[in-house]
């Protein structure tokens, strides 16, 4: 299953149909039929035009302005089970038995083939699980990163983290520092289903217990154990990271509400930002993945301190007085202001050597080693 719209519609696989839901609505607005075998997995393109199915050995194109099918792909391999856009939306990768590929959307050309059980996105670069379980990055050089993997792994959307199964634990790696973030215990032997946003981890493992996790916080904010035999086979989160959706296998989804668990967006990202050192790197994390959000939040956060040029000049000006002392406190306050741009304004135009020299030893403090 997969979120459509900006998280409005809900496109949920049922044997050889999906069918597309109105979340806020709930009614069925489309049946895509038409897929010669059972849908096995799907994905959506970064710019929600295009929804890209998998049943068999091929993969179907949906247009999902008016979901109609464009084009069909023959992916020769046995048993889709796993299908991601890269983050910028020109290639596609697929995963199927003992086989992963990559294919240029634009040029329709085959750019990787190789072994593996399963791929996703990270940083640009394809990460795929090996038949023994190992997670490598290609970037068509051997060596790189390569993590343990013992099950099912799922990217965030803007390919900077990954989670992954180890042991009984999940994991989230940050690709960007190149370490792991946090693990979080799941009950269960086997990981069933697993969704993740960046924000929130959601599995489910074999004895069907759902678990929510929030990275910033490291701790479980969501634990369902259902009453009787359930089953679920699939999970989703919204693109705003507010609703929870996992498919029962039987063409029924339920829909968790996130929103009174969520971290609460930027504004608490920011305030946990001074925080202890573990809670301020999650913090860190989850603004990143939050992408132009984000950003549009920092502007209105960050601002540029203006320079006191009169200020600088003065004590620039008092570097050539006769007096040691004088000296010394004026280029104690100019390290201690920082205005490195007009420090190099002022060094630009100087005439005396000594005063040159000053200021350029000022400079030098204050850029560091190159």
């Amino acid at each position: 299953m997969t979120f459509l719209r900006s998280g409005r519609l809900l496109a949920i696989a049922l044997d050889r149909t999906v069918e597309i839901w109105d979340v806020q609505e709930g009614f069925q607005l489309e049946r895509l039929e038409g897929h010669l075998t059972s849908v096995r997995a799907m994905s959506v393109s970064p710019d929600d035009a295009c929804l890209a199915v998998a049943a068999g050995d091929e993969i179907y194109f949906w247009d999902t302005e008016h979901f109609t099918e464009t084009r069909r792909w023959d992916t020769f391999v046995e048993r889709v089970g796993t299908i991601a856009f890269s983050p910028d939306g020109k290639r596609l990768a697929w995963a199927g038995y003992r086989a992963v590929r990559v294919l240029e959307l634009a040029s329709e050309k085959e750019v990787l083939r190789t072994d593996g059980t399963s791929a996703a996105w990270l940083d640009g670069q394809i990460a795929i699980r090996e038949v023994g379980g190992t997670v490598r990055w290609h970037n068509g050089a051997e060596g790189g990163v390569r993590l343990g993997c013992s099950g099912h792994m799922a990217a965030s959307p803007d390919g900077r983290f990954l989670a992954m199964l180890i042991g009984d634990e999940i994991a989230v790696w940050d690709s960007a520092v190149a370490r792991e973030v946090i693990r979080f215990r799941f009950d269960g032997d086997q990981l069933c289903a697993l969704a993740f946003d960046g924000d929130l981890v959601a599995a489910v493992g074999n004895r069907q217990c759902l678990h929510v996790w929030e990275i910033l916080s490291g701790s479980e904010v969501l634990r369902f154990e259902p009453e009787g035999k359930t089953w679920c086979c699939g999970m989703a989160i919204s693109p705003d990271g507010s609703v929870l959706a996992s498919d029962l296998g039987d063409g029924t989804a339920m829909l968790w509400d996130l929103r009174p668990i969520a971290s609460g967006g930027p504004e608490t990202l920011w305030l946990a930002l001074g925080g202890d050192a573990a809670a301020a790197y999650r913090a860190e994390c989850g603004l990143a993945a939050m992408g132009q959000k984000a950003v549009a939040f920092l502007k209105k956060r960050l601002h540029l301190i203006p320079t006191d040029r009169s200020r600088t000049r003065e004590l620039a000006g008092k570097l050539d007085d006769p007096r040691i002392e004088v000296r010394d406190a004026a280029a104690q306050e100019l390290m201690r202001l920082g205005h490195l741009e007009e420090l190099r304004l002022m060094l630009a135009d100087a005439q005396s050597p000594e005063y040159r020299a000053r200021l350029g030893h000022i400079l030098a403090a204050l850029e560091g080693p190159v």
